[in-house]
């Protein structure tokens, strides 16, 4: 059952990434993004809340993860980086247009960092 509990990492991690983003993008764009229209304030609010859900998005799938922690943030990357792929990687209304490029890089970054991050912890735990 080890493949159940990968399988399981793997969604949860997405999951938690997508709701948090949900959520917050939910709160906070009436406020930053009036009439729908990318303000350079709300770029920077978007990115940095985007990160920082891909991040924990990355350590909760290696958290939760049987074996191969990082393996497991690493697959969620690359399903980041598929779905862009055969995405029409055109921007919302409103958006510039690099968003979806940069936005895509972040996420891989945030994945792969919050993974990175659990994964070195539970070495140093095993190592003492």
């Amino acid at each position: 059952m080890i493949w159940l509990r990968s399988v399981l990492a793997f969604v949860a991690g997405f999951v938690a990434m997508g709701v948090v983003v949900g959520v917050l993008t939910a709160l906070l764009a009436p406020i930053f993004a009036p009439n729908n229209q990318a303000t350079p304030l709300w770029l920077v609010v978007n990115l940095s809340y985007s990160l920082a859900a891909a991040g924990l998005g990355g350590w909760v799938a290696a958290h939760l993860a049987p074996r191969a922690r990082f393996g497991h943030g690493a697959a969620i990357a690359g399903f980041v980086v598929v779905s862009y792929l055969f995405s029409n990687m055109q921007p919302q209304p409103g958006q510039p247009d690099w968003y979806p490029h940069v936005i895509t890089l972040i996420a891989v970054a945030g994945v792969l960092s919050g993974a990175r991050w659990r994964a070195q912890r539970s070495e140093v735990a095993r190592s003492v």
